[in-house]
């Protein structure tokens, strides 16, 4: 089953290519941004989570969340790590902001791991892509970006090593690549 683009061509003109993506470097600015959002942007905030691995044990790099198209902020954990979560935690567990997410159970695990306990996700773009199509053996953000948005994705394969852990990719690849996911 061939999935039909959501978009309009001239929605996805408009939405195609590089996006605004910046680097949030300190709690202090992750605070401005998050309070921003939620006073004047809406409280809801699409969350991408970069972690060291698959299993509950890996150790979380970075986050990056998006609130509008081709707008995202990366926030590596490399420095003032406990500050930025304690930071992400006040706007997420207070429900200050909502949360969409790609894998809600496996970011639900990681933001659990960070501390971070009690969170809304209001929508699962892996779930929701699963009740629209069951048949499809896919479900990844590459691939849904590529049937419903016709826009291809960096893949982490195409950045890391087989064996390396994401915190040995360069943070400027790391920050493209985790602020493309959350844009989408």
């Amino acid at each position: 089953v061939k999935a039909s683009p959501i978009l309009t061509e001239r929605e996805q003109a408009a939405l195609s290519g590089l996006g605004s993506y910046s680097i949030i470097d300190s709690a202090g600015e992750l605070n401005k941004v998050l309070k921003d959002i939620e006073n004047f942007k809406g409280r809801t905030i699409s969350l991408e989570i970069l972690t060291d691995g698959y299993d509950n044990d890996a150790l979380t790099v970075a986050y990056s969340f998006s609130y509008e198209p081709k707008r995202a902020y990366f926030v590596s954990l490399n420095k003032e790590r406990e500050e930025k979560l304690l930071t992400l935690k006040e706007y997420l567990q207070r429900g200050r902001l909502r949360v969409i997410a790609q894998d809600a159970k496996f970011m639900t695990k990681h933001l659990w791991k960070d501390g971070i306990e009690n969170f809304e996700i209001v929508f699962d773009t892996m779930l929701a892509s699963w009740l629209v199509d069951s048949n499809a053996n896919v479900y990844s953000l590459e691939d849904l970006a590529t049937r419903f948005f016709g826009e291809t994705l960096i893949n982490l394969a195409d950045i890391k090593e087989k064996d390396a852990k994401v915190s040995d990719v360069s943070e400027a690849i790391l920050f493209r690549y985790s602020s493309e996911r959350a844009d989408y």
